[in-house]
């Protein structure tokens, strides 16, 4: 991953609009949700909860990749909820196709293959 992790409070600092963040929301009624959305101008966009009454009381930048594919980076927001990805699928916001990540390291399934040991070939 390419970024730490580190939640700023909205109080102290707001992200460049238009960056995609993760966010911390406190509901009126007190409970806290986490979201993807990002600041523009005036406003959070939620797209996952687009009709969420919360208030932003944090965000962190999203944790991104190098698409194996097309060489750009790509945000993976389900990383955020781990130290370390052993094992997950992405699919780049660039090019669209799908990556497989195995301990940190993204690569497509034919790189993946080349990696793994065939279990039928043990050379038993």
């Amino acid at each position: 991953m390419t970024a730490e992790l580190r939640w700023v409070p909205v109080s102290e600092r707001m992200p460049a609009d238009d960056q995609r963040v993760g966010l911390k929301m406190l509901e009126h009624g007190g409970q806290t949700f986490y979201t993807m959305g990002w600041y523009t101008g005036d406003r959070w966009v939620l797209p996952e909860n687009p009709h969420s009454e919360g208030e932003a009381v944090a965000w962190v930048a999203l944790p991104t990749f190098t698409c194996p594919h097309c060489g750009k980076q790509t945000e993976h927001p389900q990383a955020l909820a781990f130290d370390k990805l052993m094992m997950s699928r992405a699919s780049c916001r660039h090019c669209g196709k799908e990556f497989l990540i195995v301990d940190d390291v993204p690569m497509t399934p034919a790189e993946y293959q080349k990696r793994s040991p065939d279990p039928e070939n043990d050379g038993n």
